[in-house]
């Protein structure tokens, strides 16, 4: 049953148009200062969970938001707890929202949009049309996404390319994105990580060169160990030096046979592997998009992208709220009578 004011809102959103097919939703986590006691609280629990504030120190509860079309109109809002998972959280909000919208006899069929943490086995098992991005942990998505020759489309927006892709085990419709911003952002991290790495590397394998071993396989275990100890985008020559050992005092003779002999590893030279770093640097600013709209006129591959963008509405919503100006994410909770 709707209220009056759930009744006012839909009226004005139909009469102006704003019954959108595409529906955003993501989450956000509002930190807890001070003392209370949760043991007999009701509704949503201050807990301790992964914080979206940065605040692993603190509690918290989670705000989850649902909103309507490329005017982030909100249509959704729920507190859960603080430790809530995306992951599980999403498909029964997606539940919810989608009875609600269905009482409104003018709306489309909705297509909700949403994060990595929509997509899954949970989602389908729900009648709604979806778009997501696939996780990259994917084994798929990952291939995809290091993928060295791409037959790129050009899109409106020319700080994207796509790349249509049909999966081989799902019925979906999955497009891969090269970004040029997050391509820029990506490259500079790359580089700072590989600097950090070098540095790191240097050291290891000079005090792997200090050792003295007693075989030639052992000193070029212990070597190639250090090689790849680390992901790495550089070559280390080295050789293994012999060098013998006499036992007794004083200076060994003329052409006298060692009694044991020693190995020691000499680097003869650490240098960036430019190569490598070429090709990693042609998989950077990539990421997956995934739906389960198979009809190209209800979603056009381009439009997959373009929908998919509003998603920063939201985030851009949710910095709002957490804008100190406004105080507009401070959380007070009701104090049980004595």
């Amino acid at each position: 049953m709707k209220s009056l004011r759930q009744n006012l809102a839909l009226n004005v959103a139909e009469k102006a148009g704003l019954l959108s097919r595409t529906v955003h939703i993501d989450s956000t986590t509002l930190s807890l200062y001070g003392s209370y006691d949760t043991e007999d609280q009701k509704g949503p629990k201050p807990l301790m969970g992964y914080s979206k504030d940065h605040r692993p120190d603190l509690k918290q509860v989670t705000l989850q938001f649902v909103s309507l079309g490329k005017g982030c109109l909100p249509i959704w809002m729920e507190a859960l707890d603080g430790n809530s998972s995306d992951k599980k959280s999403f498909p029964e909000t997606v539940k919810r929202v989608d009875k609600f919208y269905g009482q409104i006899n003018a709306a489309p069929k909705m297509c909700f949009i949403g994060d990595s943490a929509l997509y899954g086995q949970e989602l389908d098992k729900l009648n709604v049309d979806w778009l997501t991005r696939v996780p990259e942990s994917y084994g798929e998505c990952k291939s995809l996404c290091n993928l060295k020759e791409v037959d790129w489309e050009e899109t409106k927006d020319e700080r994207y390319k796509i790349y249509p892709y049909e999966p081989q085990q799902k019925k979906e419709r999955w497009l891969l994105v090269r970004s040029e911003p997050a391509f820029q952002r990506e490259s500079e991290t790359f580089y700072k990580k590989h600097e950090r790495s070098f540095e790191e590397i240097k050291k290891l394998v000079w005090h792997c060169s200090c050792q003295i071993f007693h075989c030639e396989k052992d000193a070029k275990k212990a070597i190639e160990k250090v090689i790849q100890s680390k992901k790495h985008f550089y070559q280390v020559n080295y050789q293994i030096l012999q060098k013998g050992q006499f036992k007794g005092k004083g200076r060994p003779k003329k052409n006298q046979t060692p009694d044991q002999f020693e190995y020691q590893i000499s680097i003869t030279g650490i240098a960036s592997d430019y190569e490598k770093i070429k090709r990693e640097r042609e998989t950077l600013g990539r990421f997956v998009l995934a739906t389960n709209v198979l009809n190209q006129e209800s979603l056009s591959t381009e439009s997959m992208l373009l929908d998919y963008k509003d998603q920063g509405e939201i985030e851009r919503g949710f910095r709002f709220i957490k804008n100190d100006t406004f105080g507009l994410d401070d959380v007070y909770l009701k104090k049980r009578a004595e």
